[in-house]
Protein backbone atom coordinates (compact mmCIF):
# COMPACT_ATOMS: atom_id res chain seq x y z
CA UNK A 1 0.00 0.00 0.00
CA UNK A 2 3.04 2.24 0.37
CA UNK A 3 3.44 2.46 -3.44
CA UNK A 4 -0.23 3.36 -3.83
CA UNK A 5 0.11 6.08 -1.21
CA UNK A 6 3.10 7.61 -3.00
CA UNK A 7 1.24 7.48 -6.30
CA UNK A 8 -1.84 9.18 -4.85
CA UNK A 9 0.29 11.87 -3.23
CA UNK A 10 2.07 12.56 -6.52
CA UNK A 11 -1.19 12.58 -8.49
CA UNK A 12 -2.73 15.12 -6.12
CA UNK A 13 0.15 17.46 -7.05
CA UNK A 14 -0.32 16.73 -10.77
CA UNK A 15 -4.09 16.78 -11.03
CA UNK A 16 -4.15 20.29 -12.50
CA UNK A 17 -1.80 19.07 -15.24
CA UNK A 18 -4.23 16.30 -16.24
CA UNK A 19 -7.20 18.67 -16.00
CA UNK A 20 -5.50 21.13 -18.37
CA UNK A 21 -4.52 18.36 -20.82
CA UNK A 22 -8.12 17.10 -20.89
CA UNK A 23 -9.44 20.64 -21.36
CA UNK A 24 -7.09 21.28 -24.30
CA UNK A 25 -8.20 18.02 -25.93
CA UNK A 26 -11.87 18.89 -25.41
CA UNK A 27 -11.35 22.36 -26.89
CA UNK A 28 -9.71 20.90 -30.01
CA UNK A 29 -12.71 18.59 -30.43
CA UNK A 30 -15.33 21.27 -29.76
CA UNK A 31 -13.72 23.70 -32.21
CA UNK A 32 -13.71 21.09 -34.98
CA UNK A 33 -17.27 19.97 -34.29
CA UNK A 34 -18.51 23.54 -34.34
CA UNK A 35 -16.62 24.24 -37.57
CA UNK A 36 -17.91 21.09 -39.27
CA UNK A 37 -21.47 21.12 -37.88
CA UNK A 38 -21.21 17.90 -35.85
CA UNK A 39 -23.71 17.84 -32.99
CA UNK A 40 -22.14 16.45 -29.84
CA UNK A 41 -21.72 17.09 -26.14
CA UNK A 42 -18.05 17.25 -25.17
CA UNK A 43 -17.06 17.01 -21.53
CA UNK A 44 -13.69 16.59 -19.86
CA UNK A 45 -12.22 15.86 -16.45
CA UNK A 46 -9.18 14.78 -14.52
CA UNK A 47 -9.77 11.76 -12.31
CA UNK A 48 -11.06 12.79 -8.90
CA UNK A 49 -8.59 11.84 -6.14
CA UNK A 50 -11.23 10.02 -4.07
CA UNK A 51 -12.33 7.91 -7.06
CA UNK A 52 -8.72 7.28 -8.01
CA UNK A 53 -7.93 6.10 -4.49
CA UNK A 54 -10.79 3.58 -4.66
CA UNK A 55 -9.57 2.36 -8.05
CA UNK A 56 -5.94 2.02 -6.95
CA UNK A 57 -6.86 0.16 -3.77
CA UNK A 58 -9.13 -2.22 -5.67
CA UNK A 59 -6.53 -2.89 -8.37
CA UNK A 60 -3.74 -3.27 -5.81
CA UNK A 61 -5.50 -6.39 -4.54
CA UNK A 62 -4.90 -8.14 -7.88
CA UNK A 63 -1.77 -6.41 -9.17
CA UNK A 64 1.64 -6.28 -7.63
CA UNK A 65 2.67 -2.68 -8.21
CA UNK A 66 6.44 -2.40 -7.79
CA UNK A 67 6.55 1.38 -8.13
CA UNK A 68 4.36 4.35 -9.08
CA UNK A 69 5.30 3.98 -12.75
CA UNK A 70 3.47 0.62 -12.71
CA UNK A 71 0.33 2.41 -11.52
CA UNK A 72 0.64 5.21 -14.10
CA UNK A 73 0.96 2.53 -16.80
CA UNK A 74 -2.06 0.64 -15.47
CA UNK A 75 -4.50 3.50 -14.89
CA UNK A 76 -4.91 5.17 -18.25
CA UNK A 77 -7.84 7.48 -17.62
CA UNK A 78 -6.29 10.17 -15.43
CA UNK A 79 -7.32 12.68 -18.09
CA UNK A 80 -10.59 12.00 -19.89
CA UNK A 81 -12.76 13.46 -22.63
CA UNK A 82 -16.22 12.20 -23.42
CA UNK A 83 -17.81 12.84 -26.81
CA UNK A 84 -21.53 12.10 -26.78
CA UNK A 85 -22.83 12.20 -30.35
CA UNK A 86 -26.37 13.25 -31.19
CA UNK A 87 -26.20 11.20 -34.38
CA UNK A 88 -24.39 7.83 -34.31
CA UNK A 89 -23.87 8.22 -38.07
CA UNK A 90 -21.14 10.74 -37.23
CA UNK A 91 -18.95 8.02 -35.69
CA UNK A 92 -16.89 7.52 -38.85
CA UNK A 93 -16.24 11.26 -39.18
CA UNK A 94 -15.21 11.47 -35.52
CA UNK A 95 -12.89 8.47 -35.91
CA UNK A 96 -11.12 10.14 -38.86
CA UNK A 97 -10.87 13.41 -36.93
CA UNK A 98 -9.32 11.75 -33.87
CA UNK A 99 -6.88 9.71 -35.93
CA UNK A 100 -5.78 12.85 -37.79
CA UNK A 101 -5.56 15.31 -34.89
CA UNK A 102 -4.13 13.22 -32.06
CA UNK A 103 -1.33 10.70 -31.57
CA UNK A 104 -3.09 7.36 -31.09
CA UNK A 105 -1.67 5.06 -28.41
CA UNK A 106 -4.48 2.49 -28.53
CA UNK A 107 -8.12 2.01 -29.47
CA UNK A 108 -10.63 -0.24 -27.70
CA UNK A 109 -14.14 -1.11 -28.82
CA UNK A 110 -16.79 -1.92 -26.25
CA UNK A 111 -18.18 -4.43 -25.91
CA UNK A 112 -15.07 -6.42 -26.67
CA UNK A 113 -15.67 -9.61 -28.58
CA UNK A 114 -16.69 -12.33 -26.13
CA UNK A 115 -16.20 -10.13 -23.08
CA UNK A 116 -19.16 -8.64 -21.26
CA UNK A 117 -17.48 -7.49 -18.05
CA UNK A 118 -20.76 -6.70 -16.32
CA UNK A 119 -22.17 -10.20 -16.81
CA UNK A 120 -19.06 -11.73 -15.24
CA UNK A 121 -19.60 -9.89 -11.98
CA UNK A 122 -20.98 -11.99 -9.18
CA UNK A 123 -23.58 -9.37 -8.32
CA UNK A 124 -25.41 -9.63 -11.64
CA UNK A 125 -28.27 -12.00 -10.88
CA UNK A 126 -30.60 -11.36 -13.81
CA UNK A 127 -30.36 -11.69 -17.56
CA UNK A 128 -29.76 -8.24 -18.96
CA UNK A 129 -32.46 -6.78 -21.18
CA UNK A 130 -30.12 -4.23 -22.77
CA UNK A 131 -26.85 -5.50 -24.20
CA UNK A 132 -24.79 -2.90 -22.38
CA UNK A 133 -22.17 -0.31 -23.09
CA UNK A 134 -21.17 0.37 -26.71
CA UNK A 135 -18.39 2.88 -27.28
CA UNK A 136 -14.95 3.44 -28.69
CA UNK A 137 -12.17 4.48 -26.32
CA UNK A 138 -9.14 6.17 -27.83
CA UNK A 139 -6.01 6.61 -25.74
CA UNK A 140 -4.24 9.58 -27.25
CA UNK A 141 -1.73 12.33 -26.71
CA UNK A 142 -1.95 15.84 -28.05
CA UNK A 143 0.08 16.75 -31.12
CA UNK A 144 2.47 19.67 -30.48
CA UNK A 145 1.26 21.44 -33.64
CA UNK A 146 -2.24 21.63 -32.10
CA UNK A 147 -0.94 23.39 -28.98
CA UNK A 148 0.34 26.86 -28.28
CA UNK A 149 3.95 27.10 -27.11
CA UNK A 150 2.86 27.37 -23.49
CA UNK A 151 0.73 24.22 -23.76
CA UNK A 152 3.23 21.87 -25.43
CA UNK A 153 4.11 20.40 -22.02
CA UNK A 154 0.66 18.76 -21.97
CA UNK A 155 1.52 16.64 -25.01
CA UNK A 156 3.00 13.96 -22.73
CA UNK A 157 -0.29 13.27 -20.95
CA UNK A 158 -2.28 10.24 -22.04
CA UNK A 159 -5.91 11.22 -22.52
CA UNK A 160 -8.76 8.76 -22.88
CA UNK A 161 -11.38 9.94 -25.37
CA UNK A 162 -14.65 8.00 -25.08
CA UNK A 163 -16.96 8.25 -28.08
CA UNK A 164 -20.56 7.02 -28.09
CA UNK A 165 -24.07 8.29 -28.70
CA UNK A 166 -25.73 10.62 -26.19
CA UNK A 167 -28.12 7.82 -25.22
CA UNK A 168 -25.28 5.34 -24.73
CA UNK A 169 -23.41 7.73 -22.46
CA UNK A 170 -26.57 8.27 -20.41
CA UNK A 171 -27.07 4.50 -20.12
CA UNK A 172 -23.41 3.99 -19.20
CA UNK A 173 -23.71 6.48 -16.32
CA UNK A 174 -26.84 4.81 -14.97
CA UNK A 175 -25.57 1.26 -15.32
CA UNK A 176 -22.12 2.08 -13.92
CA UNK A 177 -23.59 3.78 -10.87
CA UNK A 178 -26.11 1.01 -10.22
CA UNK A 179 -23.76 -1.91 -10.72
CA UNK A 180 -20.44 -0.61 -9.41
CA UNK A 181 -21.52 2.01 -6.91
CA UNK A 182 -24.78 0.87 -5.31
CA UNK A 183 -25.50 3.28 -2.46
CA UNK A 184 -28.49 1.55 -0.94
CA UNK A 185 -28.00 -2.19 -1.09
CA UNK A 186 -28.68 -4.56 -3.94
CA UNK A 187 -30.37 -3.34 -7.07
CA UNK A 188 -33.82 -4.68 -7.83
CA UNK A 189 -34.82 -6.52 -10.97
Amino acid sequence: MEVAGKFLEQYSKERDYYERAAKLCAEICENEFERSGIRAIVTFRAKRPDKLKEKVIKRSEKKDYKDIVDIYNDIVDLAGVRIALYFPGDLETIDKFIRTNFNIKSIRQFPEAGNDSYSKKEYIKYKKVFSGYHATHYRVTLKPENCTDGDVKYCDATIEIQVASVLMHAWAEVEHDLVYKPSSGEISR
